[in-house]
């Protein structure tokens, strides 16, 4: 009889232990998988400038080197809010609709944050009118 006694004794601490162990490693995992921290989205911000003839491309390459320059430097300094800042850029081409087309992909697809430029006044007007549509700060 004391040895059946010690067997279910043996047997029901192997078993909680076992239990145990298996909550114990389950914990673990789910812990490791929602605690892993994820890769941070990066800040996108448009860049709509001249960057080639007949516009002003030459000032459009300075600005665009001008931007680079700062994002590179930020995100040297840990980005915003420990986010990495990059650059999406389009040529303005000194045409309105062409801007306006590239402002719409930057906003809907690139999911940009802000914009910097256009700067001429023939094609920064009518942009800055249709970011109005967007939640985009110019």
């Amino acid at each position: 009889m004391n040895n059946i006694v010690s067997k279910t004794a043996i047997s029901k601490t192997l078993a909680i232990v076992i239990v145990a162990v298996i909550v114990v490693a389950a914990i673990a995992v789910i812990a490791y998988f929602t605690l892993i921290p994820k890769p941070r989205e990066k800040i996108k911000i448009g860049v709509i400038t001249p960057l080639s003839p007949p516009a002003d491309y030459i000032s459009g390459k300075e600005i665009l080197n001008t931007a680079q320059l700062f994002v590179e430097w930020m995100n040297k300094q840990g980005g915003v809010a420990g986010r990495e800042l990059e650059l999406v850029v389009a040529d303005q081409t000194l045409d309105p609709g062409v801007a306006i087309s590239h402002l719409q992909r930057m906003v809907t697809q690139d999911k940009i944050a802000g914009l910097i430029g256009p700067w001429e006044s023939l094609v920064a007007l009518p942009v800055a009118e249709a970011t109005e549509k967007f939640p985009t700060i110019m």
